[in-house]
């Protein structure tokens, strides 16, 4: 098996899959191999077909982001959660300390990898939503529930997608759920990058934190969230769209465009 590419600590590396018909049933039947015991019966207990092939990618791109940066083929990988269910590499990862995080939203499938930081991310479609401003102020601070209901009535469901992602980024990251009160946090989303703003002593230094938020795949919005212990630590982020293949038990993405990237500032 080839050497691993080195991930540098604080590089980030993204990689998207679009769910549509170019996805061929062979490639989906060798996902199935990836699957540990547990991946397997919960598989199997599944019903629909883009249920099941959302699944399948999903596990199919965490493994293969993995192994790309760590000599382990992607069956060999098994997972844990933490107490509040966030997936975790089991036994306390590999010798590259990796970390990951996982979203997937009708149609699209997002895997973030990267070492020496905490990560989330989140992906959601530009799809509407009944009672925007009703969701807004029950989920939002005032702040942002404010900024969601002054706008006109076409930029409402932006701009409440836009301040979601970033939340679940956030919890996502923090690792405890929904336990974490929506209110302890806030994002300012009217300049070029999102402003952040922790409103309790304890989620720490927010200077640890970098968010950044796209337009995606073209249809759906997404949002990191990367913590660092050094609050001057600048973030590389590389994006990718493609997708996940195997040969002779080695993972890699298979992309066809250019890898877009990205410096997030301290």
């Amino acid at each position: 098996m080839a050497a691993a590419p080195t991930l540098r600590r604080h590089d980030v590396h993204v990689y998207l899959v679009k769910i549509d018909e170019s996805l061929e049933r062979k490639l989906l039947s060798s996902y199935e191999g990836l699957l540990d015991d547990g991946e397997r019966d919960r598989f199997d207990r599944l019903t629909g077909e883009h249920t099941r092939t959302e699944f399948l990618v999903t596990r199919a791109l965490c493994r293969i982001m993995l192994s790309e940066f760590a000599d382990r083929p992607p069956d060999a990988w098994r997972f844990d959660t933490n107490a509040h269910g966030k997936p975790c590499i089991a036994n306390g990862g590999t010798e590259n300390h990796l970390e990951f995080n996982l979203s997937n939203s009708k149609g699209l499938v997002a895997c973030v990898v990267g070492t020496g930081c905490r990560l989330g991310i989140d992906v959601e479609p530009h799809a509407q939503i009944r009672n925007v401003e009703a969701m807004a102020r029950r989920f939002f601070t005032a702040s942002e529930a404010g900024f969601v209901v002054s706008a006109e009535p076409s930029e409402r469901l932006a701009r409440f997608i836009g301040i979601w992602t970033l939340k679940e980024a956030f919890v996502k990251a923090w690792g405890s759920g929904m336990s974490l009160p929506l209110d302890m946090f806030s994002f300012d989303t009217q300049g070029h990058r999102p402003a952040h703003f922790f409103h309790t002593p304890s989620l720490g230094n927010p200077k640890r934190w970098r968010f950044h938020a796209w337009d995606v795949a073209p249809a759906h919005r997404m949002a990191l969230a990367i913590a660092t212990e050094e609050s001057d630590a600048r973030i590389g982020v590389t994006l990718r769209y493609g997708v996940p293949r195997l040969s002779g038990g080695n993972g890699w993405f298979d992309s066809p465009g250019a890898a877009v990237r990205l410096l997030l500032p301290a």
